[in-house]
């Protein structure tokens, strides 16, 4: 797993997560040199411990002419006076290359004031040795670790020598963060709430209609094992079992080609309630993210505060083109079809030629001014590439739309556009036609990329460090495949109480009881109420879905023995941890 740790250039963020406060564990003074051959730590000597002897080991970080050294471990660093070493002690420092384990006894002094580094939390002290002794040597290193990042360096080199990668205090700020993150989590969970961890196993048998999955041959010929998409169906044998609420830190697996917010093997935070409801998982997640937020982290960071705010699916596609919307920017989508209905603009009267059709826009604020006309096209090429009209509106200084464009639609039309979008002077208004469907889409996607092209020229539309979490709900329980219905969610997910007749009339209508996580435009969570009764789900497996009974029998058997009413949620680990630390992928 440590080929998939999250990684950026945003070392600072981390470190500055892994060592809040308000992550550490109820006991701050944890014996770290017990059980070693150290008497301190590198990272941990103060002005305090001025004239004591210590032992200190880890490895060579830097070295300046035959004057100091300074020495590393994963706890921090501390400088070596050099000038003070007799004899061959002196010519072994000098000799080894960097990254060389060694082991250094001596006594800790008051730095001179002139040397004294205030950006060292060792930075007032320094160490006199009395000894020195090479515990092992290091061949010259690739690529230098203690750099936060080189541009220029090759990804498969890291790779190559990823045990070195892992010296960074990047990567170890990330695994200690993420260390202290699980502890707080499964300690309010376990402490608080009363939830059992139990380990579900990791070969299972195939689950259709999922993800593509890792097959696992056996010495029996002919037959095989499939890795774990998600503890999905242990957990509810777990609630049928009357374990009543549980969880775990869940590894998964899905034969899947990698993204930055996929890859093959990942963690997930998984819990599972009996006799609860949509709103009260809610709450709980809610809850253990607060409980658990590195609020002190950052200068003016703003605390997390629940509830958080909620949207249906249907109001998130018309507003953000998208079912994981990033709220931290407003840049809504807006429909323009009925006031433009009579208007005789040939490229609206094209979009608006078919039935299910929509004409809609986004302002983008300062766009015309702001961005490159070769980016205001590359916009437009979003939605002509989807086989889409699209024009945009480039706003002058004093608000009025450009001459080609004033020619061709009335005034009655301009001003309720502009009306609409609510524009104003060097604003970019894009507009665009076509199905309705796919119109929401098409804008959901220019409008992240108008985001990310007006941050990168420097126009503020948020802070980095804003933390919007959304919860989406009210999702459609099945959508239209190329061979039939497929589920939206999983095959699990009960529906809405009130829509169950319409699973016989019109499927496509029915509400599921499915409800998302976002959080900064990534989608990091996904729970539902399952289906707990055995007639229901054998209906929506075989009757909607089309599904082989025989890969479910052992479940309809679970259903059919008093299941109690149970829902859950699970919290993609990696993507959580990701955004929190200000990366871009969970690798």
């Amino acid at each position: 797993f440590l080929w998939d740790v999250c990684r950026s250039s945003s070392f600072s963020r981390v470190r500055a997560l892994s060592s809040s406060p308000h992550l550490r564990c109820k006991n701050p003074e944890k014996n770290v040199n017990s059980f070693s051959s150290r008497t301190h730590t590198c990272g941990e000597l103060r002005v305090d411990h001025v004239g004591q002897d210590v032992k200190l080991v880890g490895w060579l970080h830097y070295r300046r002419l035959d004057l100091f050294v300074v020495l590393r471990d994963i706890y921090g660093l501390v400088q070596i006076c050099m000038s003070q070493i007799e004899g061959n002690e002196a010519d072994l420092l000098q000799q080894c290359c960097l990254e060389s384990v060694v082991e250094v006894c001596g006594t800790v002094i008051h730095r001179p004031d002139r040397d004294v580094n205030p950006r060292m939390a060792t930075g007032g002290v320094e160490v006199v040795p009395s000894s020195v002794r090479v515990l092992n040597t290091s061949l010259n290193v690739p690529f230098n670790i203690s750099a936060k990042k080189d541009e220029n360096l090759p990804e498969y080199i890291r790779l190559k020598h990823r045990y070195l990668d892992l010296r960074s205090d990047g990567y170890q700020d990330v695994l200690k963060f993420r260390s202290a993150l699980t502890n707080r989590i499964r300690q309010y969970l376990t402490d608080e709430f009363g939830f059992l961890e139990v380990e579900t196993p990791t070969l299972f048998r195939r689950s259709p209609g999922g993800a593509r999955e890792y097959i696992v041959p056996t010495r029996e010929e002919n037959k095989f094992y499939s890795l774990v998409q998600s503890p999905q169906q242990f957990k509810q044998m777990l609630m049928c079992g009357g374990m009543d609420r549980y969880f775990q830190f869940a590894r998964c697996y899905r034969d899947e080609s990698g993204t930055p917010q996929r890859q093959p093997e990942f963690t997930q935070l998984d819990l599972e309630l009996s006799f609860t409801s949509q709103a009260d998982i809610i709450s709980l997640v809610e809850r253990f993210i607060c409980h658990s937020w590195p609020e002190t982290s950052w200068p003016n960071l703003p605390a997390v505060a629940a509830p958080f705010p909620q949207m249906t699916h249907a109001q998130a596609m018309l507003e953000y083109g998208c079912d994981k919307p990033d709220t931290r920017f407003d840049m809504k989508i807006c429909d323009l079809t009925g006031g433009l209905l009579d208007c005789e603009f040939p490229p609206v009267v094209k979009a608006l030629s078919t039935q299910q059709s929509a004409v809609r826009g986004i302002r983008v604020p300062n766009g015309n001014s702001s961005l490159a006309g070769k980016e205001k096209l590359s916009l437009e090429a979003v939605a002509r590439d989807a086989g889409l009209v699209v024009f945009s509106v480039r706003l002058t200084e004093t608000a009025d739309w450009q001459a080609v464009l004033q020619s061709k639609m009335s005034a009655k039309h301009r001003s309720y556009v502009d009306d609409q979008l609510g524009s104003s002077a060097s604003d970019l208004l894009i507009v665009v036609g076509g199905p309705r469907d796919v119109v929401a889409s098409t804008l959901g996607r220019i409008r992240l990329q108008c985001a990310d092209l007006l941050q990168s020229h420097g126009v503020q539309l948020y802070c980095k460090k804003d933390f919007k979490f959304l919860w989406v709900h009210t999702f459609p329980l099945f959508e239209q495949g190329k061979e039939g219905l497929e589920s939206s969610h999983h095959p699990f997910t009960a529906p809405h109480p009130d829509d169950l007749a319409l699973l016989d009339t019109d499927p496509l209508k029915v509400r599921a009881q499915h409800f998302d996580l976002v959080l900064n435009g990534v989608e990091i969570g996904g729970g539902s109420i399952r289906i707990h009764d055995s007639e229901l789900q054998r209906k929506i497996l075989l009757d909607l879905l089309k599904l082989d009974l025989s890969d479910f029998k052992h479940l309809l058997s679970m259903l059919s023995y008093g299941c109690p009413p149970h829902g859950g949620l699970a919290l993609g680990f990696d993507r959580y941890l990701a955004v929190l630390s200000g990366r871009e992928s969970i690798r």
